[in-house]
């Protein structure tokens, strides 16, 4: 099987994507895995909505409510507070710590590292078939 991996020729245009004052520069994701327990969703929302930031996207699931792994996506708009961002996660760490949870606050805008496989073999009733 040959592979290839190209890297981006244009290294520039995506740069441009991560401008500091651009439409996403206000915009933060916040991912959380934790066991599951009542009241998460209403923790973390109370704790943005006290600090100005607007929800604009919210995904939640749960392996099972009892004893399980809760998993939350919430993507949010900063309302100014942008520039404090490290504090608003500082803060956020104390609540994390309270109730088990393993986190990550990223803006929007920042470009995540991904990689693109492709084969050349032929796919045939859903399996792949080397040539």
């Amino acid at each position: 099987m040959e592979t290839s991996v190209r890297p981006s020729r244009r290294p520039s245009v995506l740069r441009a994507k991560q401008r500091a004052d651009g439409p996403d520069a206000e915009i933060r994701r916040l991912l959380i895995t934790c066991p599951d327990q009542p009241g998460i969703v209403a923790t973390v929302s109370n704790f943005l909505a006290a600090r100005g930031a607007n929800i604009t996207e919210s995904q939640q699931y749960s392996t099972d409510p009892f004893g399980g792994t809760f998993f939350l996506r919430l993507e949010f708009h900063t309302g100014g507070i942008a520039d404090r961002s490290g504090d608003l996660a500082q803060r956020f760490a104390e609540i994390a710590d309270r109730t088990s949870m393993r986190w990550s606050m990223t803006k929007a805008g920042d470009l995540k590292r991904v990689a693109i496989m492709v084969s050349k073999g032929r796919h045939q009733d859903g399996y792949f078939q080397p040539s």
